[in-house]
C-alpha cells in the first residue's frame, strides 16, 4: 500500500499532513514494515511540531478507512499556528512573483520588492507566537546561508562583498518583521502588515498588496 503525493505542493502537503487529511508513511524500526500514521498538531501558538500528537494505523488497515470511521474520536485539529507560521513565509513568495509581474506590466522598476516581500513574510510568522518568531529566525536565516552560497558558486555576475551586503539587508528586513509581528501577538496590537513594512514599500507596488 502506497500513496504518491508527488502532484502536491511543499505548502499542500505540509498543511494536509498536519491537518490529519493524509496519512503519513514511516518504516519501523524494529520490523522494517512501513507503517501509516496521522497527525494531530495542537492550535497552540506555543506548540512546536514536534508537539503534534502521532496517530498509528493498526497494520492491514486501510489508512483513509481508519480516518474516517474514526474521525471525532481522533478529533484532528485545525491546522496548528505553528504550520501556519510556516505556510505564511511560504505564500509570501508566491505573493512577491505576483507584485513583480504586476509592476513589470505597469512599467516600474522591481529593486527593493523582495525586501518588502521578507518583512511581511516574517511579520506574519512571527504574529502567530514565539514559535512562529523562531521558525522566522530559523528560516530566515537557513535560506540567506543558503543563498550566499549559491550565488558566491554560481552566479559569477556578483561579487562576494556585494553579496553579503544584500543578504544582510534581507535579515534585516526580515528582523524588522519578526519585532513588529511578535509585539503584535505579545501586546495584542494588531498592525496590518502593510503598514508595518512601510519602511520597505518602493514606489510601483500595487496598493493590494
Amino acid at each position: 500500500m502506497s500513496y504518491d503525493y508527488s502532484n502536491l505542493t511543499t505548502r499542500e502537503l505540509l498543511e494536509k499532513a498536519l491537518n490529519g487529511e493524509i496519512p503519513i508513511p514511516q518504516r519501523n524500526t524494529q520490523t522494517g514494515e512501513e507503517e501509516y500514521i496521522f497527525m494531530k498538531a495542537k492550535d497552540d501558538p506555543y506548540a512546536s511540531l514536534s508537539d503534534a500528537e502521532v496517530i498509528n494505523v493498526p497494520n492491514g488497515v486501510d489508512p483513509y478507512d481508519f480516518r474516517n470511521n474514526n474521525y471525532q474520536s481522533l478529533n484532528l485539529n485545525p491546522f496548528a499556528a505553528n504550520g501556519r507560521s510556516i505556510l505564511a513565509m511560504m505564500e509570501q513568495k508566491d505573493e512577491l512573483d505576483d507584485i513583480n509581474r504586476e509592476m513589470k506590466e505597469l512599467g516600474y522598476p522591481r529593486d527593493g520588492t523582495d525586501k518588502y516581500a521578507h518583512c511581511k513574510a516574517h511579520y506574519k510568522a512571527s504574529s502567530f507566537g514565539p514559535m512562529g518568531y523562531l521558525n522566522s529566525q530559523t528560516f530566515g536565516l537557513g535560506k540567506e546561508v543558503f543563498d550566499v552560497a549559491k550565488k558566491t558558486l554560481f552566479n559569477n555576475k556578483l561579487k562576494f562583498p556585494k553579496i553579503i551586503e544584500d543578504s544582510e539587508a534581507d535579515l534585516k528586513a526580515n528582523s524588522l518583521g519578526r519585532q513588529k509581528g511578535i509585539n503584535d501577538f505579545l501586546y495584542n496590537n494588531p498592525l496590518d502588515p502593510q503598514k508595518a513594512c512601510e519602511p520597505y514599500r518602493v514606489k510601483g507596488i500595487p496598493s493590494k498588496y
